[in-house]
């Protein structure tokens, strides 16, 4: 009878639920074939079926190659270049491979006027490297050339309006300053210096015509060659009555008499009556004595007068004394 009760309730169970039981053998196949899957190396589907089209793997897009990259561009340096100052005139940028073009710094501003005589200019560069491989700092050098003057002429008074200028006593020196690229213990540039003397490349602004044409004392102003600027002036005088005694614009034998009589009169302490004027006259050399000798200096000069020359009392002075 037991049995026939656990059979009943069996057949009762089935008629309530008739999947059950197949649903039960249907998940034990479920994991056993899920396990078999997990065996073989594959991924179960959730629900135990086949895995549909959209959970198969997709082909990944393939990786498009980078560009290839750019080469780089080389590394530049500054090289800067400075005036005399020291003060920024131009920097360029170049690259350790590239050579220096100095022609292109322009320099035009270096030169100047430092005052009337004296002229400065760009000399050289304190190093001059064609290739550089870091920031580099480079000096304009300097040179200078200057005018100046020592002493003056000891000739200031003319007695010929056409005599030649005579500039002994005064020297005219040009100084040529230049700063090296070598420097001293303290780091300065050494500067290397010349002098010469150019008295004799000097000449009067004006001849001495010119310059007595309306009156008989003038300014001198003198100038170096190849310059417009005077670099000394000073002050000069005609006495062309030298010799004229009488004041008759004429020098002959009879100034030449006077002189002789003056000399005779002084010699014996006889009274003189000259002034300073006349004593000038009659002081053909200025040696501040009168004689014989300014008699003859008077004679040579009417010599050649009356024979067609033109005598000029400075270089008869000159000769007779040589």
């Amino acid at each position: 009878m037991k049995k026939n009760i656990i059979l009943s309730v069996l057949v009762m169970s089935m008629i309530l639920n008739p999947f059950s039981t197949f649903a039960e053998t249907d998940n034990e196949t479920n994991k056993e074939d899920n396990k078999t899957h997990t065996e073989n190396g594959e991924k179960p589907s959730e629900d135990g079926d086949k895995p549909s089209e959209d959970d198969e793997p997709q082909n990944e897009p393939k990786e498009e190659p980078d560009d290839e990259p750019l080469p780089e561009e080389p590394e530049k340096f500054t090289l800067t270049f400075l005036d005399f100052d020291g003060k920024v005139i131009q920097e360029i940028q170049v690259t350790a491979d590239e050579k220096i073009d100095y022609s292109q710094i322009d320099i035009s501003g270096l030169h100047s006027f430092v005052d009337t005589y004296t002229e400065q200019d760009f000399s050289e560069w304190s190093s001059m490297p064609e290739y550089i491989s870091e920031d580099t700092t480079i000096q304009a050098l300097w040179k200078k050339g200057s005018i100046s003057t020592d002493g003056s002429p000891a000739k200031t008074e003319y007695y010929s309006k056409n005599a030649e200028v005579d500039f002994t006593g005064l020297s005219v020196i040009i100084t040529l300053e230049i700063q090296t690229a070598e420097t001293d213990n303290d780091g300065n540039f050494i500067v290397e210096t010349q002098e010469n003397n150019i008295t004799s490349a000097c000449y009067s602004e004006k001849s001495l015509d010119e310059l007595f044409e309306d009156e008989k004392t003038a300014v001198m102003n003198v100038i170096p060659n190849g310059d417009d600027k005077p670099i000394f002036s000073y002050e000069v005088t005609l006495f062309d009555s030298l010799g004229d005694t009488n004041n008759d614009n004429i020098i002959d034998a009879v100034d030449s008499s006077f002189i002789l009589e003056t000399y005779a009169n002084l010699s014996t302490g006889a009274d003189n009556s000259l002034d300073d004027n006349q004593k000038k006259v009659c002081d053909i050399n200025q040696d501040g004595i009168i004689d014989a000798v300014d008699a003859t200096y008077i004679l040579i000069y009417y010599s050649e007068k009356s024979t067609g020359g033109t005598p000029i009392w400075e270089n008869l002075i000159e000769k007779s004394e040589s």
